[in-house]
């Protein structure tokens, strides 16, 4: 069965909605047309397999579209941005006919459910600096 689904914004697959965890996927490089295997795994999990007994203080993220999934699903948990006070993420927004507004949908639901705050942002918030500040 294939895990992943074709997108209309070129060779990159992108895991279909539901839990990446356990899953294998296909990767195509646009440039070099390299198809790779990869193990999904979620950051919760990552987190424990390295050894670590709680969140990173700061999470960096630019996973080339995955970010969306990603958040939807650190926001669902809520364990890892409980205990993370910065967020440092590059938005491929420019993949989805959503374009910046699934963004800044992201945006607000990190704000009002975390108390994230945006203190830095590109023009078009490609690129986004947030701090959590307790309520």
């Amino acid at each position: 069965m294939d895990l992943v689904t074709k997108k209309k914004t070129g060779e990159n697959l992108v895991p279909e909605k539901g839990s990446l965890q356990g899953l294998k996927g296909r990767f195509t490089f646009l440039t070099s047309k390299q198809t790779i295997e990869v193990d999904f795994l979620d950051l919760k999990a990552m987190i424990h397999k390295c050894g670590h007994d709680r969140s990173p203080d700061v999470l960096k993220m630019d996973i080339e579209r995955w970010e969306f999934d990603v958040f939807e699903k650190l926001i669902e948990d809520g364990d890892v941005l409980k205990s993370t006070s910065q967020l440092l993420v590059e938005w491929h927004h420019r993949f989805f006919e959503e374009g910046v507004g699934r963004t800044l949908k992201l945006l607000k639901k990190l704000d009002d459910e975390f108390g994230f705050k945006v203190i830095a942002h590109t023009r078009d918030y490609q690129e986004t600096t947030l701090l959590r500040v307790d309520k």
